[in-house]
């Protein structure tokens, strides 16, 4: 990618470099915007999330989600990532870079951002696009229960997580918890 940048860059072409995940300033304001689109339907609905759980890895999603929720006003809300493949600090310092710019963009100040941002990345088991035992389990009560398709690769460690999560008791039974598709679906083929 940036050597083909640089060749159209010689050339006098305008060149954007998109990074992995998009997760950037740039790229994150479009789980900003899906963010948004959440806080409506739950409005539309009458229901409030207390937690959302979610795959994250380059940190993209898990910035989008922040801002979103600082800049919508869902203080209350826990954003719970789930670490497909790198430690959590490495995840969280991805997240930050972005998540410090979005805010000066908003006009908004970053306070306490870093002790907000929960990373868990007790799930990598081997590492990314090694399943584990628990991301398997996952895959197969989603199909068998929801009809939810989950990839062996990313959401599947998250759900694996989130399963976790509500064997250990984490939410209460009243706790409406939302479970944050971000894809991967393309790994099933």
């Amino acid at each position: 990618m940036k050597e083909l940048a640089r060749e159209l860059e010689a050339r006098d072409e305008r060149v954007y470099q998109i990074p992995l995940g998009a997760s950037n300033e740039v790229g994150s304001f479009g789980m900003v915007a899906a963010f948004e689109e959440l806080g409506i339907q739950q409005m539309e609905l009458g229901e409030q999330f207390d937690a959302i759980v979610f795959a994250t890895s380059s940190g993209g999603t898990q910035a989008g989600l922040e801002v979103g929720r600082r800049l919508f006003n869902y203080r209350h809300l826990q954003l719970l990532g789930v670490s497909a493949d790198d430690p959590a600090q490495t995840i969280r310092e991805n997240a930050l870079s972005a998540v410090g710019p979005m805010l000066t963009r908003l006009g908004q100040t970053a306070t306490r951002v870093a002790d907000d941002l929960y990373v868990d990345d007790g799930f990598i088991g081997a590492g990314y696009a090694i399943p584990t035992n628990e991301s398997q389990e996952a895959m197969k009560l989603f199909a068998d229960v929801e009809g939810v398709l989950l990839d062996p690769v990313y959401t599947s460690k998250a759900a694996a997580g989130l399963i976790a999560y509500c064997r250990d008791g984490r939410f209460r039974k009243t706790d409406r918890v939302l479970f944050w598709h971000t894809g991967g679906v393309l790994t099933l083929l």
